[in-house]
C-alpha cells in the first residue's frame, strides 16, 4: 500500500487502520492485496490516560512544591476536585485556600474545591498524559477565633484556634 497518513483526536492514541471488508485487518504500509471493490479503512484509537497531579504551594519563598494527591483518569473522565479537607489542607498564617489552577501562580479562572470536572475540560495539550494542578491562596481579610474552652482542638491542649477567612 505504502505510507499512510496518521490522523489525530485530542485525547487519543491513533493504533493503525482496520479494513473490516479483507480478510487480513490491519493496513500497514507494508500491506499487500488485489482489491475487487471499494475498501474503507477505519482508525482504530486507544484513549489516553492522564496523570492528574495536585500540588500545595511552597510554604515560603525558595520551598519546593508539596505533591498532595495523584489520580489517574481517561480522556473522556469526569471527576470531582478534592476538597481541601481531603487534600489536608489547613490554614496558614494570613492565608486561605482559594482554588485551584494549572498555573503555578494566579488568581484568576481558578477551578473550586470540590468542583464537578471533565478531563477533557482540562486538557490543554494532547502531547502531554501528565497534568499538574495547583493549590491557590489568597490572603485572608479577617480571622474567625474560635474558643473552646474548656474544651480542647487537639492533643497539645489548644483551646483557641484562629481561622483566616476572605
Amino acid at each position: 500500500i505504502g505510507e499512510l497518513p496518521m490522523p489525530t483526536r485530542t485525547g487519543y492514541t491513533f493504533s493503525g487502520w482496520i479494513a473490516l471488508e479483507i480478510q487480513e485487518s490491519a493496513l500497514t504500509p507494508e500491506t499487500k492485496f488485489n482489491l475487487k471493490k471499494d475498501v474503507t479503512a477505519i482508525a482504530r484509537w486507544e484513549e489516553i490516560t492522564y496523570t492528574i497531579n495536585y500540588f500545595d504551594q511552597p510554604i515560603s519563598d525558595g520551598g519546593s512544591y508539596t505533591l498532595l494527591k495523584t489520580i489517574t483518569l481517561t480522556y473522556t473522565s469526569e471527576f470531582t476536585h478534592p476538597t481541601k479537607e481531603s487534600l489536608g489542607l489547613t490554614a496558614r498564617e494570613n492565608l486561605v485556600a482559594v482554588g485551584l489552577s494549572l498555573e503555578k501562580v494566579t488568581l484568576e479562572n481558578l477551578a473550586q474545591f470540590g468542583e464537578k470536572v471533565k478531563v477533557s475540560d482540562i486538557v490543554t495539550n494532547r502531547e502531554i498524559d501528565q497534568i499538574d494542578i495547583y493549590i491557590q491562596y489568597a490572603n485572608s481579610k479577617y480571622t474567625l477565633t474560635l474558643d473552646a474552652t474548656p474544651g480542647t482542638f487537639n492533643s497539645s491542649g489548644e483551646s483557641i484556634k484562629k481561622i483566616p477567612v476572605t
